[in-house]
């Protein structure tokens, strides 16, 4: 779930850089961390703010909770 790859990345790093919704609330709701930063210290939250995603800031700032 949180696995980093050589960049720091975890799986819902990748699923919020490319958008993918269903797939990064489905990571979310099994426990994936939204605070792991990758080796540029960027977390998932970060490049949601980043992206300026509405629908996947929900997501992710509802996991906050």
């Amino acid at each position: 779930m949180n696995a980093l790859d050589s960049s720091g990345c975890t799986p819902l790093h990748y699923a919020v850089k490319l958008g993918y919704e269903s797939i990064s609330l489905a990571l979310v709701n099994a426990g994936a961390d939204i605070s792991l930063e990758n080796t540029e210290n960027t977390t998932p939250l970060d490049i949601v703010r980043i992206n300026q995603s509405a629908s996947l800031l929900f997501i992710l700032e509802n996991k906050k909770l």
